[in-house]
């Protein structure tokens, strides 16, 4: 098992993060937030946040002037600006997040440290719960000051977000190997393993988080699958998405006027009904042809997964038919027994896709990640190849 930042070991960043400082004010450690952290950012938690509206709900239209965090029944909601449509709620977070516990003053390390060579961080320091996933480990680490943290976190992490991550000596809990997907879950530090310099005064917070405890909700699994796109034609982008979003629907209400206009009656009612139904049910038109070639299809899920069970949930068909010469790699673990997010679909080598035919890539309902949470329903993309 890894340390959670390896990569900050060299720095001796971490290395000096349990020294003695001899300043260090008397008195109860105050938790001053609880925040979660994700590859887009942080959510700072202070425990005095109001109770959501209503109309919080993932996905439900949001003003970021006037909506700030919230706290719903089971999470907490922001609202977060889309860079082309509309802010929207969003009340559930990455299930890969990490929660951080900052307080006022240094910590008692005694309960804290931990050998590095031996292991990934201290498991008794904090508890998490999950409903209904698999409940993980929590793995905890300890850091005493985040200024110089902080600014690699700034330079290695794109951040949608404000990214001033830490508010000084700070905790580090992840779940082991994974938070689960679609749950609920609960953080709760120690009480008697957090506590001051003197060995004795245990922290203190207010509002929700002041015993330490933190609930929130992960995102459901997902896929996200990335195939070959035809570059858009010059200067007829528009106008094709224009005749293509226009297409059947006006032509069947046109169909569906002229048969009433004609006075046909039932006849005419029922042939208008009929072409309504076949629009209902006609299947998506099929994306402009690419070049056939030796393009790589991505698969992105949102979750750690096991690379021996993925594999098999991800096929390939050719005009509806299976077509097994194709290799699915890993593109963010370098052996196959280390969990994974990413991975590469392409043609055998020295192959590439059919010419002439409509490929769909399909990531099975019963992919799952790490904590046996499953997709529940396929996910699949397609292209099609020039002739």
């Amino acid at each position: 098992m890894k340390r959670l930042y390896p990569w900050l070991i060299g720095a001796g960043l971490l290395g000096a993060s349990c020294s003695l400082n001899n300043d260090v004010k008397p008195g109860a450690p105050v938790l001053t937030f609880m925040s979660i952290f994700e590859s887009t950012g942080v959510t700072d938690i202070s425990g005095g946040e109001p109770a959501c509206p209503t109309t919080a709900q993932d996905g439900a239209s949001c003003d970021p002037m006037n909506d700030g965090l919230c706290q719903s029944v089971h999470s907490w909601c922001r609202c977060l600006a889309g860079q082309t449509s509309q802010a929207t709620w969003s009340c559930s977070f990455e299930p890969t997040s990490t929660v951080l516990a900052s307080f006022d003053r240094l910590l008692d390390t005694e309960p804290l440290d931990y050998d590095p060579m031996i292991a990934a961080g201290r498991t008794d320091v904090a508890s998490i719960a999950s409903t209904p996933g698999k409940m993980p480990g929590a793995i905890t680490d300890y850091a005493s000051n985040g200024s110089e943290i902080a600014l690699i976190f700034k330079l290695v992490t794109p951040c949608a977000m404000p990214c001033d991550i830490f508010h000084g000596p700070h905790l580090i809990i992840s779940g082991s190997p994974t938070l689960p997907s679609g749950s609920s879950i609960t953080v709760t530090l120690d009480k008697t393993k957090v506590r001051a310099k003197d060995h004795t005064s245990l922290f203190v917070g207010s509002g929700v988080i002041k015993d330490g405890v933190l609930t929130f909700a992960t995102a459901p699994f997902a896929a996200a699958i990335t195939v070959p796109v035809a570059p858009p034609p010059d200067g007829g982008a528009t106008d094709a998405a224009d005749a293509e979003s226009d297409g059947g629907v006006a032509d069947a209400s046109d169909d569906a006027d002229a048969a009433v206009s004609d006075g046909g009656g039932d006849d005419a009612a029922g042939e208008a009904g009929t072409d309504a139904a076949a629009t209902e049910t006609a299947p998506p038109p099929l994306p402009e042809p690419v070049m056939a070639g030796m393009q790589v299809v991505t698969i992105a899920f949102n979750n750690l997964t096991d690379q021996a069970q993925i594999g098999p949930q991800i096929t390939v068909t050719v005009n509806g038919a299976p077509f097994t010469d194709v290799v699915v790699a890993a593109t963010d673990a370098m052996k196959p027994d280390v969990p994974a997010k990413a991975y590469a679909v392409s043609p055998l080598m020295n192959a590439s896709w059919p010419a002439g035919a409509v490929i769909t890539i399909t990531v099975g309902a019963a992919a799952a990640d790490l904590q046996g949470v499953t997709l529940g329903a396929p996910a699949s993309a397609t292209f099609v190849t020039e002739p």
